[in-house]
């Protein structure tokens, strides 16, 4: 996620210059981008059931990616304009309460499972050992080990490599973050920073890291050093509600060709990744920063619904349970149905498969989440 990823939303306080949109109606705003969340976050769970028309789904980790960039860096932003300062402690110990107490619920139910289960299920592989594996999971850099070859139920773990990229971009952006707020024009810096990030950045779409697929983070965080300035220009195209169902529109038909291209192959990751990623993560940026900035319309609002606000809301534990939902569905709880024809069978498993997750994130939300979202409420 992620990340989601991914949970920046719910401490993100309405910009106290945006004058476009009145105080009383920020927690709307806010939804909407919960909203904008919840779409990304079904996409990444449909391309991993193999959804007919998903096959590029995994462009919703980006959005996540843009989204974290933005919020967190106009949240710096807004700190370091009322105190001249910004409390790095207290930063990371807000996404300390937020991040890990599910991710290492998680991983040390991972870990147990590799120490307790059959040893013919872990070997070395590509240089790593499964006690490297591990401990990349603790230390949040699994999106630097090999995929596949460790561990027999290594799809168990294959999404976290984007929480590992956040995780790593939350460690390194506020110090620079610091630095570029110092200067009139903080957000030429976050130029220069994409520049070298795009200069030096190769295009596997195997490789994990934060300077190949977390594009979409430096690309968010740059679009909100500049809103910063508050430039008057852009903040009236953004109170335009045709403008923005135009870039909503032209967004939905991008994906929608992207999409199309992909079912016929001809885009694959690698050319997406290559040639349209960093472009896409522009217009996300845009997005993201219409919903913030601009008015409360007839967009934020559907986006704002009570199921899409809440799905945003635990999206952060939806993408972290959905790999298991998957494998105990389609390994275990319904394995008895292989006989039944493709459709009827399939479309069971994909309704047991969101329910379970959606429950499972729920559940976490609830009795897990929520008491340290209380605890870090403390900390603003």
């Amino acid at each position: 996620m992620t990340s989601q990823t991914s949970a920046a939303v719910s401490e993100s306080v309405p910009p106290t210059e945006a004058v476009h949109a009145p105080t009383a109606v920020a927690a709307e705003r806010n939804n909407s981008l919960d909203g904008l969340r919840a779409f990304a976050v079904l996409s990444v769970m449909c391309v991993h059931i193999g959804l007919p028309g998903f096959d590029a789904g995994w462009i919703g980790v980006d959005v996540f990616f843009v989204l974290s960039g933005f919020l967190i860096t106009t949240l710096l932003s807004e700190e370091f304009a009322k105190r001249g300062r910004i409390s790095l402690p207290r930063f990371w110990a807000r996404r300390f309460l937020r991040l890990m107490p599910i991710y290492w619920l998680y991983v040390g139910a991972i870990t147990i499972a590799m120490l307790v289960g059959p040893r013919d299920q872990l070997h070395a592989h590509a240089g790593w050992t499964w006690g490297e594996f591990i401990a990349s999971l603790w230390a949040y850099f699994v999106n630097l080990v090999p995929q596949g070859g460790i561990w027999a139920h290594q799809n168990l773990t294959l999404h976290l490599w984007s929480l590992a990229v956040e995780e790593q971009y939350y460690f390194v952006w506020p110090l620079l973050c610091v630095l570029c707020l110092r200067f009139r024009r903080a957000w030429l810096l976050g130029l220069v920073l994409l520049g070298v990030v795009l200069l030096f950045r190769h295009h596997d779409s195997r490789a994990k890291t934060l300077q190949v697929r977390g594009i979409g983070i430096v690309i968010g965080s740059t679009f909100a050093l500049y809103m910063r300035t508050r430039p008057e220009w852009l903040l009236r195209w953004f109170a335009s509600v045709r403008l923005r169902r135009a870039v909503f529109g032209f967004a939905a038909l991008v994906g929608l060709a992207i999409a199309a291209s992909s079912a016929m192959h001809r885009l694959d990751e690698d050319q997406i990744q290559t040639y349209l990623l960093p472009w896409l993560c522009c217009l996300f940026a845009l997005m993201v920063a219409m919903l913030w900035y601009g008015p409360v319309d007839g967009l934020a609002r559907r986006l704002s619904s009570a199921p899409l606000a809440y799905l945003g809301r635990i999206s952060y534990g939806v993408y972290l349970y959905h790999m298991v939902a998957q494998f105990l569905v389609w390994g275990f709880l319904l394995r008895g149905i292989e006989s039944w024809s493709r459709i009827p069978k399939y479309g069971l498993r994909c309704l047991v498969y969101f329910g379970m997750t959606f429950a499972l994130a729920s559940a976490s939300y609830r009795f897990i989440e929520r008491p340290f979202l209380r605890l870090k409420s403390h900390l603003h």
